[in-house]
């Protein structure tokens, strides 16, 4: 009978291993920037119209930024709209009584693919905006822009450089 009921405990822990460890899959780096925009919230109306006003944007400048946004949003938007069901489809193979984890990987892959598209996409738009740009706003951009990131750092508590792949191994 003592037998009987380790076994359920058992599985209960060793399903609560699984979950936990699954867990990690899920916390992935950071996501493509959301769907709206990128560093400087396209998608934020206020902030972006804040630096275009600090950079002293024309309207011309303006009509030509606009347009590549829409075009930018265009071509994000069916990468958007392929992730979800495939996080729900991870969720899934990561749910099933048996994981297959040639099956997890592919999926991972799949994933990494649609979001290696966005950022992609979202770098172009980066250039695109850049490309409009004066000599004088792009140095003005530069500034701001390293303003901004000391700033997102100081409030985060990170006073260093993010150290993606590809930083020195000394360094990190």
């Amino acid at each position: 009978r003592d037998m009987k009921r380790k076994i359920p405990l058992f599985r209960i822990l060793v399903a609560s291993a699984v979950l936990f460890s699954a867990a990690g899959v899920f916390a992935e780096p950071p996501g493509p920037p959301p769907e709206e925009g990128g560093m400087f919230g396209p998608g934020n109306p206020r902030e972006f119209g804040k630096l275009m006003d600090e950079l002293k944007l024309t309207d011309a400048q303006r009509a030509k930024v606009k347009a590549q946004h829409e075009a930018t949003k265009t071509d994000a938007k069916k990468y958007h709209e392929q992730l979800k069901p495939m996080h729900e489809e991870l969720r899934a193979l990561l749910e099933a009584n048996t994981v297959d984890l040639k099956a997890v990987r592919a999926k991972l892959q799949s994933i990494s693919n649609v979001q290696l598209e966005l950022r992609m996409i979202h770098i172009k738009g980066r250039l695109d905006f850049e490309s409009v740009l004066t000599p004088d706003q792009k140095a003005q951009l530069k500034k701001i822009t390293k303003e901004r990131m000391d700033k997102m750092r100081e409030h985060h508590g990170e006073n260093r450089p993010h150290r993606g792949p590809g930083a020195p191994d000394d360094e990190r």
